[in-house]
Formats: structure tokens, sequence, C-alpha cells
């Protein structure tokens, strides 16, 4: 399994909101990709399944107390990805 995690912020928002002390919000994208690779016991691949999600992060100081609630969200994002090769992998729920 391998997670990618491709990011892009808005870097003159992000300079206004440093500027401002956080006054003015800032956002970033982040675009996660899971790859799972199958293979049997002879190292023989079986499948390659991918999925992707995109996960926006807002930063402001009055947003201070979301922060807990955005960290669980974003582990949320990447076992939803992994599970969601795995079904793509066994849709009947087995192999």
């Amino acid at each position: 399994m391998k997670i990618l995690d491709r990011g892009n912020a808005n870097l003159p928002l992000a300079f206004l909101s440093g500027l401002t002390l956080l006054l003015l919000p800032a956002n970033a994208k982040d675009e996660l990709t899971m790859t799972t690779v199958l293979r049997d016991k002879t190292g023989n691949e079986l499948g390659t399944y991918t999925k992707s999600q995109q996960l926006s992060t807002w930063i402001q100081l009055f947003l201070v107390f979301a922060t807990p609630v955005s960290i669980a969200k974003s582990d949320d994002y990447i076992y939803e990805l992994g599970l969601a090769t795995l079904q793509e992998a066994f849709p009947a729920g087995g192999p």
C-alpha cells in the first residue's frame, strides 16, 4: 500500500493571512492517492487498485478550536481510501 499526498496551497492568501496574524483565512488543498498492490504467495502481482480523495484545509485564528476535529477527519480519509481499494479488489467480500 502506498499513499501519495499532493498539496496545493494558495500562497498569496497564505501570505496575507500570516501578515494579518491569521485574522484573514487561508486554505490549502490536498489530494490523497492510495495505491494498493495485491500479490499471491509467490510474489506475483494479482492486481493494482488506485483511489484518490481531495481534502480542503482552512487556517484562521478563530478556527483553532476546530483543529482536533480536522486532524481526526484526515485519518478517516486515509481509512476510507484503504477500505475503498479493498472493496474494489474484493467486491463480494472475498476472493
